[in-house]
């Protein structure tokens, strides 16, 4: 753990996690937001846990994306980190957090960009979170070249993301399911609490 591309990757993480934290501050938030961000931060806690005996079948990814399409992308990127940071909790804190939580929060962060495109259509919702699998396991691959190479190289990072295709494949399935069965419904409640209390 002492490589030193891996300390910068972390370092970078935490850079990139930042300026969401520190503007989503600013903005005072109401509380009526804030209370929203806490109950998807313990939902997709709660749904990551709930899962635990099925490895990489998880519904964050698919609640980290409803959060933002519906909410925006500052909500979506600090659900995202936020729900790494407190679910590791339950399985052990590492500098691997600090990827999950720049890799959650960038998905919900793009959520939030594309959001009126993507909530509006449950296919799209699905499409959206495999793709955002897809992006969060290649994120964790690179976590896993640092940590174990001296350097990064372009052809092990290829090795290790087909080695690790089953978990990739397995994520972006999983947050599609979630997103088919519980995305549009979120979304609609979401969005209504949001015209109704935050705007």
């Amino acid at each position: 753990m002492s490589n030193k591309y891996l300390l910068i990757a972390i370092g970078l993480s935490i850079i990139i996690c930042i300026p969401w934290f520190v503007m989503y501050e600013r903005k005072k938030a109401s509380v009526t937001e804030a209370v929203i961000v806490a109950v998807m931060v313990a939902f997709s806690t709660v749904g990551r846990i709930a899962f635990a005996a099925f490895p990489h079948f998880k519904p964050v990814t698919a609640l980290v994306t409803v959060a933002g399409a519906s909410l925006g992308p500052g909500v979506g990127f600090v659900t995202g980190a936020l729900t790494a940071a407190v679910s590791n909790l339950y399985y052990g804190q590492g500098p691997w957090t600090v990827f999950q939580m720049a890799g959650w929060g960038i998905i919900g962060m793009i959520s939030g960009i594309f959001g009126e495109h993507i909530r509006s259509s449950s296919l799209r919702l699905a499409a959206f979170g495999a793709m955002g699998g897809v992006v969060f396991s290649l994120i964790m691959d690179v976590y896993t070249l640092l940590s174990t190479d001296e350097m990064f190289n372009g052809g092990r990072f290829l090795f290790y993301a087909a080695a690790g295709l089953p978990v990739t494949l397995t994520h972006a399935v999983s947050s599609a399911v979630f997103l088919l069965i519980l995305g549009r419904p979120f979304c609609r409640k979401l969005s209504r609490i949001k015209r109704k209390y935050i705007d």
